[in-house]
């Protein structure tokens, strides 16, 4: 295969696995099938199973970057269509879920300058989170903040599909600008990784650096594990202002690692490989031992409370909100989408009649 000169550059930096090897110590993925450069050189199509977490590159001992080496094959294999058919299938899913999510009816633009992006997770989960949020924000910002209902492409983003995710995110910019709108503050990190890639003119901040502490309950009286997703692992700054609103909480302990650890979500490997995905998970499971989980991904929170394990999403001691029992099915999930896209219709319809 030829490389691109980002792949290859990366290739000539890297050491053999003999001599290092650093940034396969606490991947499954890596364990299993080798370090990056044997998987780029010897078997390419491998680097699908990469979830794109970015451990590798946060270890790697010569200070390149290894994670961008693996996503940048998954472009250049795409590109050239030189997939497999189980990935194809799987890509085709992800385009699948994105089209609809990007499409009416379950798409809504507030006309407001600074909205609150929700993601599909929080939109399909948590619906009554979405309502309260802007509700706060509006409050503590002293400004009006609308609600927007869309899907940023991050699950096609993630198999490498770059073109197809830039072509959606050229139409969400249009979205945005024929509707003022300046400002968003998101409620995913997957969300607020793809628009600091492809929305660098428009202001994007994560909703746990803007939340107000006194906005939460006290609801946590035990010792938890708090789980950073994947996306914040170069981002501390948020990392630290999830345990500062966690330490607030009387009588909470807070157990968690300095670099997030992938749950086996991202890059579609739950879908392309259950059982390589359960290896991510089950080191997280079993770091935190009895405790339940906290975290601030919906995905990472599906796939924990599928897996028998107490977890919630931080957004879910906001106060006004009941936490969830139980996952929530994929049905279910649309039909949140749908009739939250419906009420904030409605609600925008109501506002311009009384103007």
């Amino acid at each position: 295969m030829e490389y691109s000169q980002s792949v290859g550059a990366f290739l000539d930096a890297c050491t053999d696995c003999a001599e290092c090897g650093s940034c396969a110590a606490s991947c499954p993925f890596l364990q299993r099938y080798g370090t990056p450069d044997e998987i780029i050189k010897d078997h390419p199509q491998d680097v699908f199973l990469c979830t794109n977490c970015g451990g590798c590159t946060s270890r790697c001992a010569l200070g390149i970057s290894p994670a961008e080496a693996l996503f940048q094959t998954k472009c250049d294999l795409i590109q050239a269509g030189n997939i497999p058919d189980t990935i194809r299938q799987a890509l085709s899913m992800a385009r699948g879920f994105a089209n609809k999510g990007h499409n009416f009816p379950f798409v809504h633009y507030s006309a407001a300058n600074t909205v609150f992006w929700p993601g599909c997770g929080l939109a399909g989960m948590y619906p009554a989170i979405v309502q309260r949020v802007p509700e706060i924000l509006s409050e503590h910002l002293g400004i009006e903040v609308g609600v927007v209902l869309d899907c940023c492409y991050d699950p096609v983003y993630q198999f490498g599909d770059v073109n197809t995710t830039s072509t959606a995110i050229k139409n969400i910019r249009e979205n945005l600008k024929s509707h003022n709108i300046s400002r968003m503050i998101t409620g995913c990190s997957n969300c607020q990784k793809i628009f600091s890639l492809f929305l660098k003119d428009i202001t994007v901040e994560h909703i746990l650096e803007v939340m107000p502490q006194d906005a939460f309950t006290p609801a946590l009286k035990k010792q938890i594990y708090l789980h950073h997703p994947c996306p914040t692992l170069l981002s501390g700054r948020i990392r630290e202002q999830t345990k500062k609103l966690l330490d607030r909480q009387d009588q909470t302990t807070i157990l968690d690692f300095q670099e997030p650890l992938c749950c086996g979500y991202g890059g579609g490997l739950s879908t392309i490989s259950p059982a390589l995905a359960n290896q991510f998970i089950d080191r997280i499971i079993h770091a935190a031992g009895e405790r339940p989980i906290v975290t601030y991904c919906t995905g990472c929170t599906h796939r924990f409370t599928k897996h028998g394990k107490s977890s919630h999403h931080i957004l879910e001691f906001l106060r006004g909100i009941r936490p969830l029992k139980k996952p929530v099915p994929s049905y279910h999930r649309w039909i949140n989408r749908l009739l939250l896209s419906l009420s904030e219709r409605i609600k925008s319809i109501a506002l311009t009649s009384c103007i």
